[in-house]
């Protein structure tokens, strides 16, 4: 292998070309793969995307809350009955079972109302 001093300006300038031209192809192919991968991922993700929002255009409520209302009320029924029967009558035992109720209507109504 020469050294540097065998070399003569012309050869030395040839090999910085070559270096060069090398250098800009080596570039090149990071790149390109970079901007390849960049578009496989967002196709993936646009394809994920839209398939979960196909499955949350098919997940549907069904019915108008009257399940729960009447559940509700064979629930409350007897609660109100152990809170009469515990308390004595306590207006805030009542107001506990009650006011616990129509929130979890409240919420649902909401719920559903919102979707």
């Amino acid at each position: 292998m020469p050294s540097a001093a065998d070399l003569t300006p012309e050869e030395v300038a040839a090999a910085l070309a070559a270096r060069a031209r090398r250098s800009a192809v080596e570039d090149e192919i990071p790149a390109s793969l970079a901007a390849r991968l960049d578009r496989e991922v967002a196709a993936r993700v646009d394809a994920e995307l839209a398939a979960r929002g196909e499955k949350s255009a098919k997940k549907e409520r069904t019915g108008d809350g009257r399940a729960l209302g009447i559940i509700s009320v064979i629930f409350g029924v007897p609660l109100m009955g152990i809170v009469e029967g515990t308390s004595h009558g306590s207006i805030g035992g009542a107001f506990a079972v009650m006011g616990g109720i129509v929130l979890v209507n409240l919420a649902n109504a909401l719920g559903r109302r919102r979707d």
